[in-house]
């Protein structure tokens, strides 16, 4: 073999190998570009001034990170995106006292690497780049001092009144990453701007009780290099605390007795296990990606849901913060068993609605049904205006439903989906109506009193004049009696040294006449004594009792037609109309959820009164009654009550000698009367237990 051909071979020999090592080293190279940067060491250190200091160096030039903070527990988190970690187990999870630090936690999520850093207080951070590697500086937990102060300044404070009376106070930052702390102690709320500083200006005490708020006044002061923030409210309100970017915003709103109630309900709504959150720029999904990890929930996040938020929120359920988060980018949720969907919700609601058109095509071309629907208390047609009400009908396009009278049935006709909702409804309204029994007392009394007291004088005498007699009396036939005839028994003698007598008349009740001599010249003195008292009383009771079903108004009524005999002209025959005098008992109850009753009551008592000058017929007295009450159930109740007094006092005196002080009353009668009339009216309603039985 000649030297040219060894070395021909050699040369091949030295290029085939060249080749397979160049084919073995092109994939190696390939794959070691398709490595993310790697995590190699971290080191924590403290510096002066009791500060914690982290070192982590990497194996390329490490991304900036995006962080966060949450403040139960305290924690600042640090996210390293297309990192990995090989960093030795012991390394990765370290329980350590540096500063406000008490230790860290690296772990791995896909392709990034998470830093946790467990802190006493959310502190000021500083973020710095060396070539490959990253340097985290914590503050102590009394703030920056120094020159580092005016890195976290407040610009601006703003108060504005919303349009449905809520006041707003809002604070500008030049940086968006100032540690907050918010609390509320009574009505005062506080918040601390922690590191923060602000111009003299802003340094003092607002008052805003004129913007017609609950908050009366507002100060902003500057204590232990830290801004302090009071807010002073009145009255009940609700108050919230916010941060979006490089503004935080207090809102105070006032609650009304009826919003109160309902903001109740509202935050019953929120059961989930309060935190509270910090985020600072963070994006969005990781932030759904960490209520994920709180809560356990498995959640669905749709590929177009994208972008950063940065918000606080304090001490609240984990399902309200998720609330506001949603609706702070325009996202919503749907719920499906255990596992949660978040999406836009445009998204969302044109998912919904392919599969609403979905569902309707489906059914358009399902089988129909036939069933026979058994109504046992309410009425088939009332139920079928239910079924087919037009705005919120249960049956499909191609559905139907009737009612058999007769026997009180349904007849449906619909795909099987809608004849099971439709049984669903009758089972839900088929249901026994509850029954309220009131009773009504109304009691009228009536009471009367006449009373007479005075004395009255009468004489007689028979003078003569000449001839003639003349006869002298009360009246005109004791006159004449005494004329004509002197001697009459009703005239003693004037002869008779007996002439003084006592004589007790019978006469009407409470009178007692008493003659008490005879004078000279023949006068007879007689002094009437009047003193008589009339009492009369009555007592009418009407009792009227009725059954009913609840929201089922009924009515009882009995009385007396009265007759009125009228005529059109002279001449032409009476005409005679009726008019009623019923006692009349309508009502509508309605049984509340509680079991009390709401009525509506209509009572009215008509009685034949007296028969007036001029008239054949009596008047009608009319008593009525119209009114809505909530009463409990067997609880009795005054509706209302009528008291007439009429009162009439009548004197008889003689002239000017009624007057003589003392003896006048000798000469002078009182009459009066009174009469006093009362109308109570009672109601006391029940509801009845249904008793019914099932065949």
């Amino acid at each position: 073999m000649s030297i040219n051909k060894i070395n021909l071979q050699i040369i091949r020999f030295v290029s085939c190998l060249c080749l397979s090592l160049f084919t073995l080293y092109m994939p190696s190279v390939a794959v070691a570009a398709d490595l993310p940067v790697q995590l190699i060491n971290l080191e924590a250190r403290s510096t002066p001034g009791n500060k914690a200091q982290l070192m982590l160096e990497f194996s390329g030039m490490p991304p900036s990170p995006t962080s966060f903070a949450m403040n139960d527990p305290a924690k600042i988190v640090f996210d390293f995106a297309n990192v990995s970690s090989s960093l030795k187990r012991e390394i990765m999870r370290q329980r350590i006292v540096l500063g406000v630090m008490q230790g860290y936690n690296v772990v791995e999520a896909g392709d990034t690497t998470r830093l946790i850093l467990d802190v006493n207080n959310i502190v000021p951070y500083s973020i710095d780049t060396d070539r490959n590697r990253i340097i985290i500086t914590l503050e102590n937990d009394a703030g920056p001092v120094g020159a580092e102060v005016t890195k976290y300044t407040i610009s601006g404070l703003d108060f504005r009144r919303g349009e449905q009376g809520e006041g707003r106070v809002v604070i500008d930052f030049t940086d968006d990453m100032v540690p907050i702390d918010y609390q509320q102690r009574n009505n005062e709320i506080i918040v601390e701007f922690r590191g923060a500083t602000a111009p003299e200006k802003l340094l003092r005490r607002y008052d805003v009780k004129d913007f017609g708020t609950n908050i009366d006044r507002i100060s902003l002061e500057n204590k232990n290099n830290n801004i302090i923030l009071h807010i002073f409210g009145n009255g009940t309100f609700e108050q919230i605390g916010y941060q979006l970017d490089k503004q935080y915003v207090v809102e105070v709103r006032p609650v009304s007795a009826e919003a109160l109630e309902q903001l109740k309900i509202q935050k019953f709504q929120f059961t989930g296990e309060k935190i509270s959150l910090n985020f600072q720029d963070i994006p969005i999904r990781a932030v759904l990606q960490l209520i994920a990890d709180f809560t356990g929930l498995n959640i669905v996040i749709s590929d177009t849901v994208q972008g950063n938020v940065t918000l606080r929120l304090e001490e609240i359920p984990w399902d309200q913060a998720l609330d506001f988060i949603l609706k702070s980018k325009g996202l919503a949720k749907r719920e499906s068993g255990d596992v949660l969907l978040i999406a836009p919700s445009e998204e969302l609601a044109a998912r919904e609605q392919l599969e609403l058109e979905a569902v309707q095509q489906v059914q358009s071309l399902e089988a129909l049904q036939t069933e026979y629907i058994q109504v046992n208390f309410a009425k088939a047609a009332d139920l079928v205006t239910i079924i087919k009400d037009s705005n919120n009908s249960l049956l499909s396009s191609r559905g139907q439903v009737s009612e058999d009278t007769r026997t009180n049935t349904l007849l449906v006709k619909d795909i099987p989906e809608n004849i099971i909702a439709i049984r669903l409804l009758v089972e839900r309204l088929d249901i026994p109506v509850r029954q309220v029994m009131i009773e009504t007392q109304i009691v009228e009394t009536s009471n009367t009193l006449t009373h007479a007291l005075g004395i009255r004088f009468t004489g007689a005498a028979t003078p003569q004049l000449g001839k003639y007699t003349l006869g002298v009396a009360p009246n005109m036939t004791l006159a004449n009696n005494f004329a004509l005839d002197p001697s009459s028994k009703e005239i003693a003698d004037p002869t008779d040294p007996t002439n003084l007598f006592f004589d007790f008349v019978s006469g009407a009740l409470g009178k007692v006449a008493l003659a008490l001599g005879r004078l000279p010249g023949g006068t007879l003195l007689d002094m009437e004594l009047q003193a008589s008292e009339t009492e009369g009383t009555s007592k009418t009771i009407a009792r009227p009792k009725l059954l009913t079903l609840d929201q089922q108004t009924a009515s009882i009524e009995t009385g007396t037609e009265i007759p009125y005999v009228t005529t059109s002209q002279e001449g032409a025959t009476p005409t005679t109309t009726f008019q009623s005098a019923v006692l009349r008992l309508e009502v509508t109850p309605q049984i509340t959820p509680n079991n009390k009753i709401s009525m509506e009551l209509d009572v009215t008592n008509d009685t034949p009164g007296q028969v007036l000058d001029g008239t054949t017929s009596p008047s009608i007295n009319t008593t009525t009654l119209n009114t809505n009450v909530l009463v409990d159930n067997g609880e009795t109740i005054v509706l209302g009550g009528i008291f007439k007094l009429v009162s009439n006092k009548t004197r008889n005196s003689l002239p000017y000698l009624h007057r003589i002080p003392v003896i006048g009353q000798l000469f002078s009668r009182n009459f009066g009367d009174a009469t006093r009339t009362e109308i109570l009216i009672f109601v006391t309603p029940r509801i009845l237990q249904n008793i019914y039985t099932e065949d």
